[in-house]
């Protein structure tokens, strides 16, 4: 199903669904709330084995059961391998498609080098539309970072939550 164009403006992206194989970064960087603060985020959930998958896989949560991230959908290009870049990149909430925006999940020490991946892809969607990104970057909700070209050019803005 078309969903956009890359950097390039001419080749519209296929949502092509991808294996997760032996990336298991979900399992570390998001929270899991049910059943009741079963995992915090930005730590290994005690269930992964990393690089090779969920240990309650059958009776994992229901918010690990229906997590998708943008990788795995094929939004985002394939060198993005949540394991290979130390960042996940999701559709987070319904409002994500009328504002535009991805989230990013980054691990701390990663997120400062963030700006050489995102500034390489331009998302624009089939109104011509660039999707910029809001970023995650550890445990604390009121830390986050922004990347949007039309406003920053091709850095990432450091900021608190309601900053901008």
């Amino acid at each position: 199903m078309p969903f956009g164009s890359q950097s390039s403006g001419i080749e519209l992206m296929t949502i092509q669904k991808r294996e997760c194989g032996d990336c298991n970064m979900c399992c570390k960087l998001y929270s899991i709330h049910e059943p009741k603060d079963f995992k915090k985020d930005y730590e290994w959930c005690k269930h992964c084995e990393v690089g090779v998958g969920c240990k309650i896989y059958e009776s994992r949560p229901k918010q690990c059961k229906d997590f998708q991230c943008g990788w795995s959908l094929g939004l985002v290009p394939e060198e993005w391998k949540p394991n290979k870049v130390g960042f996940v990149v999701t559709v987070e909430k319904a409002e994500s498609y009328i504002y535009k925006v991805f989230t990013v999940h980054s691990e701390t020490h990663k997120v400062k080098n963030l700006h050489k991946h995102l500034s390489k892809f331009n998302f624009t969607d089939t109104d011509g539309y660039e999707w910029h990104y809001v970023i995650r970057y550890n445990s604390n909700e009121k830390d986050m970072a922004v990347f949007d070209r039309r406003k920053y050019g091709n850095q990432v803005k450091f900021c608190k939550r309601g900053e901008l």
